[in-house]
């Protein structure tokens, strides 16, 4: 009889034990399973950035699907401005395929339109253009770049004109691209 009461006080302790136990992992448990259900909420509403390092460009920057970065608007107008407005006769048609390329549909035309004419004065000049940016501006929220530089028409060796210019670029990102929507420029 004595050892079934002292089994039975051992059995009872080990309840007790175990009882505390599951007290104290059961609400662990229930936080981490919790945890777990939150971070497969946040997995799957989060917004991919990409963060990109360019050999050729000296700033790093994001895209996110309709979101850029400051210094990849800045990169990129930079770039699209010497597409633009550094060409001679034999860049220029080469050099409108790729800005065309990287433009919105609904502006393709205008732009097109604007390029071309640009391309038939050059012809008929036979010159060339070459665009040295001084100044850019951002206007993040909007995807504008105004660019601000010097302007140089040579007629052969020749130059015909040196104008300090202020160019307007604008973009639309969509999908994580970034598309011309528009461009414009006027002399200082």
């Amino acid at each position: 009889m004595w050892v079934n009461v002292m089994r039975y006080d051992i059995f009872q302790h080990n309840i007790r034990a175990l009882l505390h136990q599951r007290n104290i992992l059961f609400p662990i448990c229930l936080l981490l399973g919790l945890s777990q259900f939150v971070s497969i909420i946040f997995l799957f509403n989060k917004k991919e950035r990409i963060v990109i390092v360019p050999a050729s460009v000296d700033k790093t920057f994001y895209v996110e699907s309709n979101v850029v970065s400051p210094t990849y608007l800045e990169q990129m107008g930079l770039f699209f401005s010497q597409l633009i407005l550094s060409k001679s006769t034999e860049s220029a048609a080469k050099q409108r395929e790729v800005v065309l390329r990287h433009t919105l549909p609904r502006f393709h035309g205008s732009i097109k339109e604007q390029l071309i004419e640009e391309e038939k004065h050059l012809n008929k000049e036979g010159g060339s253009y070459h665009f040295y940016p001084v100044s850019t501006e951002i206007i993040t929220g909007k995807n504008i770049v105004i660019i601000t530089g010097e302007r140089i028409s040579l007629i052969g060796e020749r130059i015909v004109a040196k104008e300090r210019e202020k160019y307007t670029i604008s973009f639309v990102c969509q999908n994580g691209r970034l598309y011309i929507s528009g461009f414009s420029g006027e002399k200082i």
